[in-house]
């Protein structure tokens, strides 16, 4: 719902230039949305719609400045933080991503545990991308990172149980050694008590 100062011309204008957006047409969208930015400065919804026409043209670097705008009117924004973090990922700044991402987990955003999930995976933290897909998968049914973050999730647990098999074998071998060595040292004979 908009804000009470919005007028109902600047919202009749928004719900235009989304319907151009939405059939595809930037162009319209964009000479729609410009009064609606004079009428509503402050309205995040209309700077989101800006970024959201600027990304579909291309043009990244004004999506961002759209987006951080409309974050800096409203802070409370977990689906824009997350799609920020995705383009930082993209654009190679991982900690700008990882620190975006969290952020917009906390704030209820689930996408954002898989997508932490892929990042503590990459790392080698199995842990903790086994710990983002329960999350994960406790707050969604389906969608089009469900699939993906079930292939994770059978990766990272295969890498967990040889992990764990892999510690567990190297201390039973380490015993068998120990013990091994010591019999020899001992030259057979049986260890007093």
């Amino acid at each position: 719902a908009p804000p009470a100062d919005v007028s109902e011309g600047a919202l009749q204008g928004y719900r235009i230039a989304r319907i151009y957006l939405d059939r595809g047409d930037t162009t319209r969208a964009r000479a729609e949305l410009l009064p609606v930015m004079k009428m509503a400065p402050s309205w995040p919804a209309a700077h989101d719609l800006k970024a959201a026409i600027a990304l579909r043209e291309g043009d990244e670097a004004a999506a961002v400045l759209a987006w951080e705008t409309s974050l800096a009117l409203d802070p409370d924004q977990p689906q824009v933080k997350l799609v920020l973090a995705e383009l930082a990922q993209r654009g190679g700044d991982p900690e700008r991503a990882a620190r975006l991402f969290t952020e917009a987990a906390a704030e209820g955003a689930p996408r954002a545990h898989y997508r932490l999930a892929v990042i503590a995976f990459e790392e080698h933290r199995l842990f903790a991308a086994r710990q983002q897909l329960d999350v994960f998968f406790a707050a969604v049914t389906g969608g089009l990172d469900y699939a993906p973050a079930q292939g994770l999730r059978r990766i990272v647990d295969r890498r967990i149980l040889l992990l764990q098999g892999g510690v567990g074998g190297g201390i039973g071998f380490l015993m068998v050694s120990l013990v091994g060595s010591l019999l020899w040292r001992r030259g057979g004979r049986p260890l007093a008590a």
